[in-house]
């Protein structure tokens, strides 16, 4: 693949990452404006019955940032002419996304945790040289997955936030673009399977 295929590929897990950083409740009456970095916390200080049974996850709700990271790391490694430079860079990005899922006194174990797996990336990266396809698929089925995770989490967390400010939640630009991503995803998903197909 070329540095355009590669950007394709990468785009959808990259805009749910991004996602994450943007208001995913936006509601100027109550002053209340939360990105989806600060959900699972928020909801975990809410306290009460139907907080305990939303049980947020910030890991769950945080895969979009590993795997843009994974994959960063994978279309890195898994070049035929490969730059050490490059996945050397991929890692450190890869390692550093991965990490802010984790709360602040948690940030080595996971760095390191993050680096390691990453590592693993990049060896099965070299393995899947020549079949750029395959690295394709693995890369655009995980932003598939950690998109819908994300909004599947918001799914979980909405009720218990509208239940404390007594009316619905307003949506941020967070959420729709996890959800423009998941779609990009999907119809990635599925164009790079028909090729595959199409190639046999």
């Amino acid at each position: 693949m070329n540095w355009r295929d590669r950007l394709a590929v990468w785009s959808p897990g990259l805009l749910a990452a991004i996602s994450l950083w943007l208001p995913w409740v936006w509601d100027r009456s109550a002053a209340l404006v939360l990105t989806g970095l600060d959900l699972p916390e928020f909801v975990r200080f809410v306290g009460g019955p139907s907080a305990a049974l939303a049980r947020p996850s910030a890991l769950a709700f945080a895969a979009p940032l590993l795997a843009a990271g994974v994959g960063l790391t994978l279309l890195a490694a898994g070049r035929p002419r490969c730059n050490p430079w490059e996945i050397g860079a991929a890692l450190v990005v890869g390692g550093w996304l991965a990490s802010v899922a984790f709360p602040p006194l948690e940030q080595g174990a996971a760095l390191a945790m993050s680096l390691l797996l990453l590592g693993l990336v990049t060896v099965m990266g070299r393995l899947l040289t020549s079949r750029a396809r395959v690295a394709a698929l693995i890369v655009l089925a995980s932003g598939l997955v950690s998109a819908g995770a994300a909004l599947t989490q918001l799914g979980r967390m909405a009720p218990v936030i509208a239940e404390l400010y007594g009316h619905p939640l307003t949506l941020g630009a967070g959420v729709y673009l996890a959800a423009v991503s998941a779609v990009g995803a999907g119809v990635g998903l599925v164009w790079t399977l028909w090729r595959v197909r199409v190639s046999i």
